[in-house]
């Protein structure tokens, strides 16, 4: 707080800031907002990656059950903002709903990825993949790999930091 002086010499106190003491709080406060936005925006689209995995696990689940129960062989079709299940044959395609938007998905066998993103086929007496390997979805800084075994076509998902 400001002090002034009356025309007696006693002190009266002066209420308020001066504009410099405002533009320096401005600014930090100003600093405090971007970077809680920069920060936030970058854990969004890392949970956005988590919630892609866990939609692919969930559809590589349903792709071996229902080729257990009918047999024949089921393929996932993965894009950046989609996610749908192939029948055997090509001839009934399922989509799986909203599919959390990622930056980028690839996969390490060369022959699971396409040009509209990965595919994993699913097929055999034990529902088993096309071979075993991972699959990642990337994101902002950080992504999620789902590494799927070869026989069992178990899935096990984990967070991967980009270095």
């Amino acid at each position: 707080m400001k002090r002034s002086f009356d025309s007696s010499g006693a002190i009266v106190p002066a209420y308020g800031f001066s504009a410099v003491e405002l533009l320096v709080v401005l600014a930090v406060v100003a600093i405090c907002v971007v970077a809680a936005v920069r920060f936030a925006h970058a854990g969004f689209m890392v949970q956005s990656a988590r919630g892609a995995a866990q939609c692919w696990q969930a559809a590589a689940a349903w792709a071996q059950i229902d080729v257990m129960w009918r047999g024949g062989s089921r393929t996932i079709v993965a894009g950046p903002t989609d996610l749908c299940l192939v029948a055997s044959g090509g001839d009934t395609r399922s989509d799986l709903g909203e599919f959390p938007t990622v930056r980028s998905i690839s996969a390490n066998p060369a022959s699971w990825q396409s040009s509209d993103g990965v595919r994993v086929r699913f097929s055999g007496e034990f529902a088993a993949p096309s071979g075993g390997g991972s699959v990642y979805f990337h994101s902002h800084n950080a992504g999620y790999r789902v590494v799927v075994r070869p026989v069992s076509g178990f899935t096990v998902r984990n967070y991967e930091a980009d270095k």
